[in-house]
């Protein structure tokens, strides 16, 4: 069997984490000639920035992970949280990362000028008249991470609800009033919430068709059916991120020198758009242990097994010798009481 295009691509999209990992910086301030003079106002601290500490790189082959974006959906919008994720896995975007200056990656004006492995734009000199000259990182907005979160998270919850078939969760999302229908997307507390008149937490809310809009899809959807336009409206969400994050097809040669194609996402949040939209096709089988609850590939398995599985090896065995010591330590108490009683 031939392979498939994206199949060839697996081990060749490699994500680099500093090794010496990341820290919030709250000093540092969206600055420099790299700046888009537009989005400023919209930067604010903290930052994600990778440490002064950095001598090097480490790589990741992030797409041999196939539910990493699962992962990543289940992450805690917190400091804590993105920070264990970034420390294992790395930047979001670093193309898409907005250049900072921090007083951490500063130094005396005039002094020697420290020495540093990790990624920077240049240098700054007594850039606010303070003294100090100032090295150029690449640094992430907290919000920035918090966003993107939160959009995996509630496009994932969508995806979820619709292949398993879950009526009453989609009707919190999919609404109709009369011939049109559209969308609220969130946590289903929140989206109840809101429609209650609590609006203290915001979700997104939207069209997707109605007379004169969209005339091609309202005719294909039925009254009152969730099911269909749940389904366009994963399309459409999917769509939208991928055109941001992109993956973009390439001609590489092989080990025997010819050419293939390949797929390659342009950053880390595009790879995990990625994986998202080839486990929705298809292309990836991904199912969850029972005992640890971490996810598995299971793509390579046939259909029969896929069903069977429930829980990894390891699990299992872990989980069958805690059923044997609890079993002997309820025959040792059994043992215990009828001694007693005797």
């Amino acid at each position: 069997m031939e392979d498939s295009f994206t199949d060839l691509q697996q081990s060749y999209f490699v994500q680099y984490v500093a090794d010496h990992g990341y820290y919030w910086d709250d000093d540092a301030k969206p600055d420099g000639v790299f700046v888009d003079k537009d989005k400023k106002a919209g930067l604010s601290p903290p930052f994600l920035i990778e440490s002064p500490d950095t001598t090097g790189y480490y790589s990741k082959k992030i797409l041999e992970k196939p539910a990493l974006f699962l992962e990543f959906a289940e992450v805690e919008p917190t400091r804590e949280g993105i920070l264990a994720f970034a420390n294992e896995y790395g930047m979001l975007n670093l193309a898409g990362a907005t250049e900072v200056l921090s007083p951490v990656y500063s130094f005396p004006s005039g002094g020697p000028m420290p020495r540093r492995r990790g990624l920077g734009m240049g240098v700054y000199h007594n850039r606010y008249k303070d003294g100090r000259d100032y090295f150029s990182v690449f640094g992430e907005p907290l919000r920035y991470w918090q966003e993107e979160i939160r959009d995996m998270r509630r496009v994932v919850a969508l995806w979820n609800w619709w292949r398993e078939g879950d009526a009453d969760s989609l009707s919190q999302v999919i609404r109709w009033q009369g011939n049109s229908v559209s969308y609220a997307l969130g946590d289903l507390e929140e989206i109840r919430d809101w429609f209650s008149g609590s609006r203290e937490k915001g979700i997104e809310l939207g069209h997707l068709a109605f007379p004169g809009f969209q005339d091609w899809m309202l005719s294909r959807f039925r009254p009152g059916d969730c099911f269909l336009p749940a389904q366009y409206l994963l399309q459409k969400k999917i769509n939208e991120k991928l055109k941001v994050h992109h993956t973009k097809p390439w001609l590489l040669m092989n080990e025997k020198n010819r050419l293939e194609p390949y797929l390659y996402p342009d950053s880390l949040i595009a790879a995990l758009w990625f994986q998202f939209y080839q486990a929705v096709v298809g292309e990836k089988k991904l199912k969850r242990c029972s005992v640890c609850g971490k996810w598995e590939d299971l793509t390579d398995r046939t259909e029969r097994q896929r069903e069977r599985w429930t829980r990894h090896a390891k699990c299992a065995n872990m989980l069958r010798q805690h059923r044997w010591r609890e079993r002997r330590k309820r025959e040792r108490e059994g043992a215990s009481n009828a001694a007693e009683e005797s």
